[in-house]
């Protein structure tokens, strides 16, 4: 099959006019209207690229695949279009005698099911400027191509700000290069990067980003660039046990602020307006790009700067919703109890969502706290009963860096190392320790940092 697009050009040979690439034929029109199809070798010997040696032998067109660096859902190629919508966007540049020239300029790269095989594609797609997108070649002249990539999934890409958002619906910036390291302001706060996307805090969460991918000239070139990809946002959940002797504990009531008692709802609440708020803009940028920083587990890693609306309604409260409780331990009255051990704790939340809410990444970090009332009945069938009023803990700033893409457990434990204090004495009051925080990354490893307050 043939397919014409025609490019005004000027050429040697008297020819006025050729095709786009299309199923590896090129047909060529000649000023007397005579045509003739040509394969891709042959097109290649006729028109050679300047500095860029030609091999007909070897296939050198940039081609694309995506892997996925979600936790154990690692997957390559087809099995992450899903996860996209069947599309990203790309940003590409090539060094030769280390100037930077932009090769893929915000190119719209679609999977294209039902072809053999299926793939990821970009020829005649149009960019998000709305300029065609000839096919790429790799340029042996040029020493390396950096490659940054992002997805807004099931979220609505908007490339006009002006316009506004609706539900659904993302902002995203250009891809400007020249800031890919970021852009830092003189009290050292990241202020702008490769992109940015702005929108809804569940519309965000969407959204994918890719590691930066950095192709050296020798075997690399010619294969498949392979982007991965992980979540832009952020996931945490709670959990709490408590290890007192002889009762058991029920009826855990949080607090909205340091004064207020709101209900069974578990919580986290602080003073930093902007840390949950649901709306606000991420700024993506790469720090660690460069042959400097190979060795890094950080290396070509996307990091996020979030930049809160302060002008919609403050949210110091991020709900995590009802505590899963257990059931009696002894010969306390049958109910819903806490949790009596780590490996037993109370989550709070869906089970269906693995207990994780959405929250902005914030490596900033801020701190974070928590309070609550809970009734301990008497294990020995008594029915005694105390009022515990006020239990209070910290979270630290430094547990409160979340990186995108990462999931974090945050384990509190109630127990009695200190005299408890009942609705007669509130002053006196069982302490509550924030005891760990377990991190899943991409990798799926697990990292558990133990903390006394």
């Amino acid at each position: 099959m043939k397919r014409h697009l025609f490019i005004s050009v000027v050429m040697l040979f008297g020819i006025g006019l050729y095709s786009a690439y299309a199923q590896n034929q090129w047909v060529i029109r000649f000023n007397d209207g005579s045509e003739r199809a040509f394969n891709i070798n042959e097109i290649k010997e006729m028109f050679p690229r300047e500095g860029t040696p030609i091999n007909p032998t070897e296939p050198d067109k940039i081609v694309f695949t995506v892997h996925d660096d979600t936790p154990q859902t690692r997957s390559i190629g087809a099995g992450m279009q899903g996860k996209l919508n069947n599309h990203f966007v790309v940003e590409g540049v090539k060094y030769v005698d280390s100037k930077q020239t932009v090769v893929f300029d915000d190119y719209f790269v679609k999977y294209v099911d039902g072809s053999e095989p299926s793939v990821w594609d970009y020829v005649g797609l149009t960019n998000i400027n709305d300029w065609n997108q000839p096919i790429k070649y790799w340029d042996n002249s040029s020493e390396k191509y950096n490659f940054i990539a992002y997805s807004t999934g099931d979220a609505m890409a908007v490339y006009n700000e002006a316009a506004g958002l609706s539900d659904g619906q993302v902002f995203v910036s250009p891809i400007d290069v020249s800031k890919m390291n970021g852009v830092v302001d003189d009290k050292g706060k990241i202020t702008d990067g490769a992109f940015t996307m702005k929108g809804k805090t569940a519309d965000l969460a969407k959204a994918y980003v890719a590691d930066a991918k950095t192709v050296y000239k020798g075997n690399d070139y010619g294969k498949e660039v392979e982007l991965s990809f992980h979540p832009l946002s952020t996931q945490l959940r709670l959990a709490f046990y408590e290890t007192i002797p002889g009762y058991s504990v029920r009826d855990l009531k949080f607090y909205e602020n340091d004064e207020t008692v709101a209900d069974g709802e578990a919580r986290l609440y602080t003073d930093n307006i902007e840390i949950f708020s649901d709306y606000g803009q991420y700024i993506v940028y790469y720090p660690t790009m460069g042959t400097i920083n190979q060795g890094s587990a950080d290396y070509n890693k996307p990091h996020i700067a979030f930049v809160a609306d302060t002008n919609g309604p403050a949210e110091t409260n991020k709900l995590f919703g009802a505590l899963n409780y257990s059931t009696k331990e002894f010969y306390e009255p049958n109910g819903d109890y806490l949790g009596r051990a780590s490996y037993s704790a109370s989550f709070a939340g869906k089970p269906s969502d693995n207990y994780f809410a959405i929250v902005n990444p914030n490596e900033a970090g801020a701190t974070l706290n928590i309070k609550v009332d809970y009734t301990l009945v008497s294990t020995d069938g008594s029915g005694e009963i105390i009022n515990i009023k006020g239990a209070t803990a910290q979270v630290p700033a430094k547990y409160t860096s979340w990186q995108s893409g990462y999931s974090y457990t945050y384990l509190f434990k109630i127990y009695d190392l200190s005299w408890g204090g009942t609705s007669m004495n509130p002053e006196e009051m069982f302490p509550i320790t924030f005891e760990a925080v377990v991190i899943d990354k991409e990798q799926s490893s697990v990292v558990i940092v133990n903390s006394e307050l």
